[in-house]
């Protein structure tokens, strides 16, 4: 999988204007496949099934959630998606698991 893609991953004004909000307030493109934005009082999150991207800085703001559910679906991941975690994402992503004393992430 690739983990930063140029341009892929960039959330911008006209995205989050057009974006559709799930149940729990997140917010992901109009097609569904880029997870944008995710509420800054999320502690525990499962990312939709066929969502692809995770955006750059789509946690910013939520102060270390306990859980985040990575569906198999997602191949890109943004610059600071996970702002609380630091590490070498390609590495870890081909490992399937995220594992850090501030950050537990599952895919």
């Amino acid at each position: 999988p690739s983990v930063f893609q140029l341009g892929l991953t960039k959330v911008t004004e006209q995205d989050l204007s057009q974006a559709i909000e799930d149940e729990h307030g997140a917010k992901y493109r109009k097609d569904g496949k880029k997870l944008l934005k995710v509420p800054d009082t999320t502690s525990h999150y499962n990312i939709k099934d066929g969502t692809e991207i995770i955006g750059d800085s789509a946690f910013f703001g939520c102060s270390r959630p306990t859980t985040i559910a990575i569906p198999p679906s997602v191949n890109t991941i943004g610059e600071e998606a996970f702002p609380w975690c630091h590490r070498d994402w390609d590495n870890y992503y081909m490992q399937n698991k995220i594992r850090q004393e501030d950050c537990l992430i599952s895919f």
